[in-house]
């Protein structure tokens, strides 16, 4: 039987799945932020530019209707709900890697 995905363990299954929701599949990055949100406490989360190699890959099989993806709308649809903790470019790719915090509001 298939374990939950807890709010403990999404950093590690986070990686790489943005780019894919955004770019493979057209889901807004602030749809993806708010799914997030719901599921993890903390997260990491790797940026894939439009430039990568895997990006294009993706973008070359399907229409993007995501004009605005961009390093800069994915930190703000994130921070929405998250705050960032540390980031590190990838040598050589196109990529940033984030460790996201979720922010606790007090309600």
């Amino acid at each position: 039987m298939a374990q939950p995905i807890s709010p403990r363990r999404c950093s590690d299954r986070t990686l790489a799945l943005v780019h894919h929701l955004a770019i493979g599949n057209n889901l807004p990055l602030v749809k993806v932020a708010a799914l997030f949100s719901k599921i993890c406490d903390s997260l990491i989360v790797e940026f894939v530019a439009k430039g990568d190699l895997q990006a294009q890959r993706l973008l070359a099989t399907r229409e993007s209707i995501l004009q605005d993806y961009t390093e800069q709308s994915f930190l703000d649809a994130f921070d929405g709900y998250f705050a960032v903790e540390g980031s590190v470019g990838i040598d050589g790719m196109d990529r940033t890697s984030y460790l996201l915090r979720q922010k606790r509001t007090n309600a």
